[in-house]
């Protein structure tokens, strides 16, 4: 699993047209979760971790992840 987090600029966010992506939200919590595509996301806030067969890796408010399968 390939996991690029980093603090983006005003710029990047434009160029990605986050402020037109829909927001997903979730009450604090344990799941299971499988991604079988990229994904990208911006935390506009809180925190999480991922835990997977290579380790964990966390991320929280102002993070651009990439997730690349």
């Amino acid at each position: 699993m390939d996991v690029i987090v980093k603090k983006p600029g005003k710029e990047e966010l434009k160029t990605l047209g986050v402020e037109k992506w829909t927001p997903w939200e979730c009450a604090p919590s344990t799941f299971d979760w499988e991604y079988d595509c990229n994904e990208t996301f911006f935390v506009k806030d809180g925190k999480a971790t991922v835990k997977h067969a290579g380790g964990a890796v966390s991320f929280g408010k102002g993070d651009l992840v990439v997730h690349d399968t």
